[in-house]
């Protein structure tokens, strides 16, 4: 899934949104999310250097990352568990291909 601010941003009220949509979109993930796996995970979907989204890392935690997103700095990655820790103003959305709704798992 993916958040972004509720107010102002072209994919929030999109139902749907694919990976595709994400071009030209700057991703915040934070050092403690799975850095590499998302990096991987974005060239996978959007192989064409010019369509990925821009990725700043930021050595904070995935709240503050939360407040960088309501201030409209970019958007984020987020766990399916994180939805429930509701952040005003901020709205998620599935992330679909071809085959419908994706799916990143981890393991340790």
């Amino acid at each position: 899934m993916f958040s972004w601010p509720s107010h102002d941003h072209p994919l929030s009220s999109r139902e749907t949104v694919y990976w595709n949509d994400l071009r030209g979109e700057t991703v915040l993930p934070s050092h403690y999310d799975p850095g590499k796996e998302l990096q991987d995970l974005l060239v996978s979907k959007l192989v064409r250097p010019e369509v990925r989204p821009k990725i700043w890392r930021h050595d904070v935690s995935r709240g503050i990352i939360k407040s960088l997103i309501s201030m409209n700095t970019g958007i984020s990655l987020v766990f399916e568990a994180d939805i429930g820790a509701n952040s005003a103003g901020l709205v998620y959305r599935e992330l679909h291909d071809g085959a419908g709704a994706s799916r990143f798992e981890l393991s340790a």
